[in-house]
């Protein structure tokens, strides 16, 4: 699978470069800050050249996400969702069959309870895609994929298509465990895809540029993007969406895929149900900058309310996102109202997992407000923060257009044409685009974070349940690389500056920003979760300032060969905080030897016993010392100096070889 997105990638960065001699780049790549830089036919949008170079970086990310994900060991829910994935991938073999009393059988109520029953607490978009992938890309792959697009003569060219890749690549993957976690990794790629997509046609291509790549640096997503979860997808969710629904305040064939696309959400993750928020409190924010009366605007409010862009977007999510969300989940078909409500309730009741900050392991509310923005500063590298800020600031105007005093309106935002208020925009005069583009990122940014940090809402999983903010701070940071580039230029020389001296300084304050971001996520892989900024001292600034590392049980991935060369014979092994499902998928890998089983009892009939070094852990190490009779540990899984994990022998042990 590797290879072939690679060489995926290449062809579509090849049609690209094609793009961009050619012409495909309509008004060129580097374009004034503010200017949207992909037009089609004179109006907004990417054009071919644009969507071959958004799913270039794509294809390109997911490659190096497939190819990271071995070291990867597996997080206590993503033994939970193989299990649920494997019971859905059973209902859809039997509703994909070619045999009408299999496809009968799947739409019968028991067998659908059944099936749909474990991990109900979730929607069922991602762990359908588990289960499909799972199916076609690992189990029956080529064969099976093969035989069902076959069955339609409009889907028979693509099952020429995969019997060809079947023939070049009769294995995709190398483990399991990657079929689960592909579709995951797509999502992260196609995050990229849709920042490029919104950057470059709201603030140029250069900005869009910039902030895919930045996002791709991030430390937390990057780890996320890899396993068999729901963060990731639930980022390129609320992302996608609020894209869906910015286009679609001018376009009506996005307003109907605004809907569709929240639908979609609502079956990846319950956060989705917020969006309406943000897309209310932004359209309120717009409606009152535009009718508000302003020297030059126009004397009625009629006259003023043709400029409001006509809210489409509200109509049709409200038509199909709830039905998508009814209809794609098929525990929903029966009982629908009971268990929408017992879904409801669920995450209004949802359990208070703990969490360590500051030195101190919460376990109930009130949590602490301040943790979600002090992770963001820990965790987010500084420089992309930096120029985040900076890009924001610049748009301060537009930011409080509305709480400031009215100013007269350019002649030229006066009149109703799109093109002329984008005009109006990239010569600097002061008129913010019609859809208040700066304030709907920026409420978008705030509002995951704030949700986050509301003193009664549980606060677990690291940065996860924030990251959807994260495409934001970097469609900022883009913008404001590429200010700085402009700036930088316009210092340099009194005239005009010349195209080439924007470009490399935009290309040079670009890497200054990236690289060291890329390299400490690079080196940091499979730990991301240990990892922090140099602005808090790195993992050990993290560690000494008593912030989580290391948890849900992943690291135990890391000891795979320590355990295979030092328990030959076989063994048991305490794995501490690793759920069962998820020790059993190292088996299934290949990773670790059968022989070597897990005991999740006392430490004391284990071999080997493991701690993952949490602050509420400690009192399981201190039993692991009086169970051994040891306080020094055989092996130790470390990030920069700092332990994630701790591995002690039982002296006792007639298996373990030194």
């Amino acid at each position: 699978m590797i290879h072939l997105l690679v060489a995926i990638s290449i062809t579509l960065f090849a049609l690209a470069i094609v793009g961009a001699t050619t012409g495909g780049f309509a008004g060129g790549f580097f374009v004034p800050l503010g200017r949207p830089g992909a037009r089609k036919g004179g109006k907004l949008g990417p054009t071919w050249a644009d969507h071959a170079l958004g799913l270039a970086i794509a294809t390109a990310f997911v490659a190096i996400l497939l190819a990271g994900a071995h070291t990867l060991g597996f997080m206590r829910d993503e033994g939970m969702y193989f299990d649920a994935s494997k019971s859905y991938a059973l209902w859809f073999e039997r509703l994909l069959s070619k045999t009408p009393s299999d496809r009968a059988w799947a739409l019968e109520r028991p067998n659908t309870d059944v099936a749909w029953q474990p991990n109900s607490e979730h929607p069922s978009l991602m762990k359908s895609g588990f289960a499909l992938s799972w199916i076609y890309l690992w189990k029956s792959w080529p064969a099976g994929l093969v035989e069902l697009l076959s069955r339609s003569a409009l889907t028979k060219p693509l099952a020429w298509l995969v019997a060809a890749a079947g023939r070049i690549y009769p294995k995709l993957f190398v483990e399991e465990s990657a079929a689960f976690r592909f579709p995951s990794m797509v999502t992260g790629g196609l995050t990229l895809y849709v920042v490029y997509l919104f950057g470059a046609e709201a603030r140029g291509r250069a900005a869009g540029l910039f902030a895919a790549l930045f996002f791709a640096a991030l430390p937390r997503p990057f780890l996320d993007e890899h396993i068999a979860g729901f963060d990731a997808a639930a980022t390129l969710a609320w992302l996608a969406v609020a894209y869906a629904y910015w286009k679609g305040l001018r376009d009506r064939g996005w307003a109907v895929a605004a809907g569709v696309v929240w639908g979609l959400a609502l079956l990846t993750k319950h956060n989705s149900w917020f969006l309406p928020v943000v897309f209310v409190m932004h359209y309120a924010w717009l409606a009152y900058d535009v009718l508000r009366k302003r020297p030059g605007a126009h004397p009625t409010l009629a006259g003023r309310a043709k400029l409001l862009p006509i809210p489409w977007p509200f109509l049709f999510m409200g038509i199909l996102g709830p039905a998508i969300f009814v209809y794609g989940w098929p525990r929903l078909w029966y009982d629908t109202w009971a268990r929408i409500d017992w879904y409801f309730t669920f995450h209004a009741r949802h359990d208070y997992y703990n969490i360590e900050y500051l030195h101190r392991t919460y376990f109930q509310p009130p949590m602490p407000v301040s943790l979600p923005y002090v992770l963001v500063l820990a965790t987010v590298p500084a420089a992309i923060l930096l120029a985040s800020v900076y890009g924001a600031a610049e748009r301060w105007r537009a930011l409080l257009s509305p709480l400031l005093a009215p100013r007269a309106l350019p002649a030229i935002e006066q009149e109703q044409a799109p093109s002329t208020v984008d005009r109006a925009i990239a010569e600097g005069r002061g008129a913010e685009d019609p859809r208040r583009t700066s304030f709907f990122w920026f409420f978008n940014l705030n509002l995951p974070i704030a949700l986050i940090a509301h003193p009664k809402v549980p606060h677990f999983g690291g940065t996860k349940h924030w990251h959807p903010a994260y495409p934001f701070i970097c469609l900022f940071a883009g913008a404001g690389v590429a200010l700085v580039a402009e700036r930088l230029a316009a210092l340099a020389t009194r005239t005009p500056p010349p195209r080439w001296l924007v470009h490399a300084l935009a290309g040079a304050t670009f890497a200054t920003i990236f690289a060291p971001a890329a390299i400490a996520t690079a080196r940091s892989h499979p730990h991301e979760l240990s990892h922090y900024v140099p602005l808090v001292g790195g993992p050990p600034g993290g560690a000494d300032l008593g912030l989580n590392r290391g948890f849900w049980g992943y690291e135990t991935g890391a000891i795979v060969d320590w355990l295979n060369t030092h328990l030959p014979r076989g063994g048991r092994v305490y794995p501490n905080d690793t759920f069962w499902s998820s020790w059993e998928q190292l088996h299934a890998d290949g990773r670790l030897n059968r022989n070597i089983e897990q005991d999740f009892g006392l430490a004391t009939t284990a071999d080997v016993a493991v701690v993952e070094h949490e602050q509420h852990m400690d009192e399981v190490e201190h039993q692991i010392w009086m169970a051994f009779g040891t306080v020094t540990p055989a092996y130790v899984v470390a990030l920069d100096g700092v332990p994630v994990l701790s591995v002690y022998v039982n002296p006792k042990s007639q298996r373990f070889s030194p």
